[in-house]
């Protein structure tokens, strides 16, 4: 019996053997992962006309 996260990892048996786990890092640090900052457009711009 798979735990689910297990299943979420590996959901074909193939993948226990060639998984490709990407690298990941921080933003800035920890400093950036706690303080992020949005460059979106502000709600405005999405209005409708």
């Amino acid at each position: 019996m798979l735990f689910r996260s297990e299943r979420a990892g590996f959901p074909i048996p193939e993948t226990r053997i060639a998984k490709l786990w990407p690298a990941v890092g921080r933003v800035d640090g920890a400093y950036g992962d706690r303080n992020l900052v949005c460059v979106c457009q502000p709600m405005e711009a999405y209005a409708e006309a």
